[in-house]
């Protein structure tokens, strides 16, 4: 049984039973994203996935690879890039040299959807990143790029990320994007309004070394931002409005700030003309006071 998430136990109960008289040796597999259907058949211990085989370029026809909730995988075999069918890939694993790497997404040429990237920790050089060509990914919607939560302070994590970071540009038809455990100090300059008109959601979540925001107010489309756990920075002001532009933020509807330690000034540059939702939470520094019409105001301590 593929792919099961029912987690009724008088069901199970009553599904178990024509199986429970089976002839010794007999075994049952069920494939599920769901620990708690795992647990529920108590009949042997969970084995969670953590590779794939090593041959599976030869799947060649493969279109779709949804590998959503197996969290312990250690990374995706070697030479998907070779799997040029492929139109969904859920997540890119990134893990040691004799795995796939960043570059295997360059013949991908049909990627669709979204994408995450995971452990891009595991990238040494950024012409890896460039050769993964996520700026001609035209059909790509939504974008996840993700560091490792748990990295070590022995981890480099200076121009080398920067580097990566700059080399990951995605195509300007995006609408949807996420950076998480980025551990630089600054980003990239792609990151702004011009380059993505059709941009609507961005989270940027736990890049505690960067020190400010991205000009992100030029970002003409945005409707949902969040800024999450940026430990490092202290001021908000103009540079996240995007210097020199008139009208920032004409688009947003929705606004949070969580786990901003350090925060302890926000200087107003615009008037948010269509925001109905601002959420602070977790920012003893500074509690903001800024008037705008026609707000939904929330205090989450």
């Amino acid at each position: 049984m593929d792919d099961v998430w029912n987690e009724d136990y008088e069901e199970w109960t009553k599904l178990r039973a024509p199986f429970e008289a089976g002839a010794p040796g007999s075994r049952i597999l069920i494939t599920t994203r769901n620990h708690g259907v795992s647990s529920m058949m108590g009949t042997v211990h969970e084995c969670a996935l953590k590779n794939l085989p090593s041959n599976f370029e030869k799947l060649v026809n493969l279109r779709h690879l949804n590998i959503e909730g197996a969290n312990l995988l250690e990374g995706l075999p070697p030479r998907i890039g070779k799997l040029t069918s492929l139109q969904t890939l859920s997540n890119l694993v990134l893990g040691e040299r004799s795995g796939s790497g960043i570059q295997d997404l360059g013949p991908l040429s049909q990627l669709r959807g979204t994408l995450c990237i995971s452990k891009l920790e595991k990238v040494i050089e950024a012409a890896d990143a460039e050769e993964a060509n996520l700026i001609d990914k035209s059909k790509l919607q939504c974008l996840l790029l993700e560091w490792s939560r748990d990295l070590d302070e022995s981890h480099s994590r200076t121009r080398e990320e920067f580097d990566v970071l700059n080399m990951l540009r995605p195509n300007n038809s995006l609408k949807e994007l996420s950076i998480k455990h980025y551990g630089c100090t600054k980003f990239p300059t792609w990151l702004r309004g011009p380059s993505f008109p059709n941009m609507v959601l961005l989270r940027i979540e736990n890049c505690k070394s960067c020190t400010s925001l991205p000009p992100v107010g030029q970002l003409a489309s945005l409707k949902d931002l969040s800024i999450r756990g940026m430990a490092a920075v202290k001021n908000i002001g103009p540079e996240f409005y995007g210097e020199g532009c008139s009208q920032p933020f004409n688009s947003l509807e929705t606004l949070s700030f969580c786990d901003m330690k350090e925060w302890e000034h926000w200087i107003p540059g615009g008037e948010f003309p269509r925001l109905r939702h601002l959420c602070i939470g977790t920012v003893p520094s500074y509690w903001g006071r800024y008037h705008i019409t026609s707000l939904h105001w929330k205090m989450l301590r």
